[in-house]
């Protein structure tokens, strides 16, 4: 009672509804004189609810995709879409998906020509703030041909970018049960295009509503109210609920085809979790189309798409719509630069590498097994682009008889203005000067094909083989960080690629990528993290570099202090004064005043910053003083060092420092905190005021030494030679034994 008989469908339905009801009550054999009337009826009430439970539970067809394809079909071959034009104003109007949603998602689909099912789960996503979705579906069942096993694709697109992230993930790791699965991930950058190309091959009629719409399978819930539609004047049951029938038809003549779209919404009495009360939820669609479709083969296709867990206007995370922070994307067109470094930083580093150690079994063959370790190797760095001068502070790692381990702190430094290492141990006082190893690029140094040496960024941007990526915003150790990734050979892995992945902290800044208009200005970006990965292999990081204290404001050239490496009669110590009001002047900015002193003394001496060495500050108002040492050349590095036989000698730098204080030339340009890109401060030294000094640090020099040993280590060193010794007694007292 109540059907429409202006619906298509539903005279089909109820004429087969009928039919059925008939052969049912005329072929019973049930009767009254068998049994009693109670029973009876209580048997066909079952027989009834046993049959129509089908019907009620997965709407007017049932489960059976054959049957409800040969029902389209038959539509389908009458004269296409049917005539006259919908008339929205014969039932309730077809509800509007919102711009903003979340859903998971069934596709059942049988294709003409294998007659087979074939079933597809996944997810789907949008946020009209960002324009910007996620749809995500698992292929884990081949429901397409060519594709793998154990494909599961996720495609992230952004609609002002015209941009879709394609994410292949392979799966296999989940089969066998490994417990700590991280799937094989591939990615490829396209346009939004190749999305409607995607889900054509897919779903064959999947498509978006328009340029600046979302896409995936919820798009198609938006045909209706773009052509038209036939609506239900009466709810019917699907999945146990109550919903509203939509019916909407397309036909593309060229192409001979007619596409028929079934929608099924909530009534407003039924309240979806997760949703508002009254506001109506999409529960399936069906899809029945034939014809050549985009110039491809015929198909005759019928599929049913049921929404699970349809949240309205909840948007999908930014960890869901940003590019994953460690896949590197082909293709992907770099739409925000990587931040500018500073020209002086340092900070405490950590860094975390696996490697393999051959240990014994324990067996009676002594046989070995290899066992995967991780190491933590912590360290202090120290770049300076300004006087082209790097160190690291670290104590090296030893695997066995790490307990005097920090005897050995060590203080690298590498003066690329002259072309040398400096190696020092403070504790034991030992220091060894070389050439900087020009093996291979590593860390801080950058080798050329003919050999030479130059100073490199720590966060080497310009060096890698592809162009660094902005991955978005990603949170990071309670941080908000910008990511960037490139990729690059490694020759010490036999040139197998490594993507580098780069975490900037950027505090007080919330943007994203695809901006309408220009992006908001961001802070000082701080690096806080480095992972490498090996591309295209599982997605485990095999070097992670961890900063922390990162600090670009004081400068720490004069901390430097390698005097340790030179002998007295190879340095000279000196002072002069300052103008009274050079303190007043750059704002009592100590650091600054001494390091850019000591910049312009190395300039006027034409020798490297770090010869300039031990240079302090001393303040007796209203005087104000430089001291520093002035260091020769090392005379075991000479030969071979780029840049230091054209450095001055010693005398020779005395001189154009005297030459040029005196004639009022030493010019200090200091640039103050904050104020890089503004005019220094200019301060001029006061002339005739350099004199020769003493300095008594109480500087010990040595050479190196392994251990010092206690009285307490001589004496177990004795015993355990007597006990040695009794031992190898017995051993030769056995072996005479023996021969007799």
């Amino acid at each position: 009672q109540g059907r429409s008989t202006t619906d298509p469908f539903q005279q089909q339905q109820t004429a087969h509804l009928y039919n059925w009801v008939y052969q049912l009550f005329t072929s019973s054999v049930l009767s009254v004189s068998t049994m009693k009337p109670w029973v009876w009826v209580t048997s066909m009430l079952l027989v009834l609810g046993a049959s129509l439970l089908p019907l009620v539970s997965a709407g007017d067809y049932g489960d059976d995709l054959v049957q409800l394809r040969q029902l389209y079909r038959s539509l389908a071959m009458q004269s296409g879409c049917p005539d006259p034009p919908p008339n929205i104003s014969d039932g309730p109007a077809l509800p509007t998906v919102p711009k903003s949603f979340m859903t998971n998602m069934e596709v059942q689909m049988l294709e003409d020509g294998d007659n087979s099912k074939k079933v597809l789960y996944g997810m789907e996503g949008y946020d009209n703030d960002q324009l910007r979705g996620i749809i995500n579906y698992r292929l884990m069942e081949g429901i397409v041909h060519d594709r793998p096993f154990l494909l599961e694709e996720e495609i992230r697109y952004n609609v002002p970018l015209d941009e879709a992230l394609f994410l292949y993930s392979n799966k296999a790791c989940d089969i066998v049960g490994d417990d700590n699965c991280v799937p094989e991930r591939d990615c490829h950058a396209k346009k939004l295009k190749d999305v409607s190309d995607e889900l054509q091959q897919l779903f064959g009629f999947v498509s978006n509503s328009d340029e600046s719409g979302f896409m995936g399978a919820s798009g198609i819930l938006e045909f209706g109210p773009q052509f038209g539609y036939w609506p239900s004047k009466l709810a019917e049951a699907c999945r146990g609920m109550d919903c509203y029938k939509f019916q909407t038809c397309l036909e593309k003549p060229d192409e001979n085809a007619t596409v028929w779209y079934t929608y099924y919404w909530t009534t407003p009495e039924w309240s979806a979790q997760n949703n508002n009360n009254g506001k109506q939820v999409p529960v399936r669609v069906e899809i029945y189309g034939v014809g050549k479709w985009e110039g491809q083969f015929v198909r005759d296709v019928m599929q049913t798409i049921d929404f699970f867990d349809y949240k309205r206007w909840v948007k999908p995370g930014r960890n869901l719509l940003e590019q994953p922070a460690d896949v590197f994307c082909v293709g992907k067109v770099d739409t925000i630069a990587p931040p500018v470094m500073k020209d002086y930083f340092w900070y405490k580093s950590e860094t975390v590498m696996g490697f393999t150690i051959p240990v014994p079994d324990g067996g009676d063959k002594n046989y070995t097994e290899t066992i995967d370790a991780r190491a933590v190797f912590p360290r202090e760095e120290y770049y300076d682009f300004i006087s082209r001068i790097t160190r690291v502070d670290y104590t090296p790692f030893f695997l066995f008889g790490n307990d005097r381990r920090f005897e050995y702190r060590t203080m690298r430094i590498h003066d690329f203005n002259q072309g040398l290492s400096y190696h020092i141990r403070p504790v034991q006082q030992f220091c060894n000067v070389s050439k900087i190893e020009n093996m291979t690029s590593w860390g801080d140094v950058v080798v050329e094909p003919d050999g030479s040496v130059h100073m490199a960024m720590p966060v080497n941007f310009e060096d890698m083989d592809m162009p660094y990526q902005y991955n978005g915003i990603h949170l990071i150790r309670g941080l908000e960080a910008g990511v960037w990734a490139g990729v690059k050979a490694n020759p010490l892995l036999d040139n197998k690629t490594e993507t580098y992945v780069w975490y900037y902290a950027s505090p007080l800044t919330h943007d994203w990528e695809g901006f309408r208009e220009d992006p908001p200005h961001s802070l000082d970006r701080v690096p806080v993290k480095l992972e490498k990965y090996l591309t295209g292999q599982k997605v485990h990081p095999h070097q992670v570099y961890n900063i922390f204290n990162y600090e670009s404001n004081v400068p720490h050239l004069a901390s430097h202090d390698i005097s340790i490496c030179y002998k007295d009669s190879n340095m000279r110590h000196f002072r002069f004064d300052l103008p009274d009001d050079a303190l007043n002047k750059t704002l009592y900015q100590k650091e600054h005043l001494v390091y850019y002193t000591q910049g312009a003394l190395a300039e006027v001496a034409n020798v490297s910053p770090l010869r300039i060495n031990r240079i302090k500050l001393e303040v007796s108002y209203p005087k104000i003083s430089i001291i520093f040492t002035i260091l020769g050349r090392p005379k075991n590095a000479i030969n071979g060092a780029a840049g230091l036989n054209e450095e001055s000698t010693i005398g020779q730098a005395v001189d154009l420092i005297r030459t040029a204080l005196d004639s009022s030339q030493l010019v200090i340009p200091v640039h103050l905190i904050n104020n890089e890109n503004e005019l220094p401060i200019i301060i001029v030294a006061k002339p005739h005021t350099m004199e020769s000094i003493t300095r008594f640090d109480d500087i010990t020099k040595g050479t190196e030494i392994q251990h010092g040993y206690s009285p307490g280590d001589m004496a177990g060193l004795g015993i355990g030679m007597v006990i040695l010794g009794a031992l190898l007694g017995f051993a030769g007292l056995y072996y005479l034994n023996s021969r007799k």
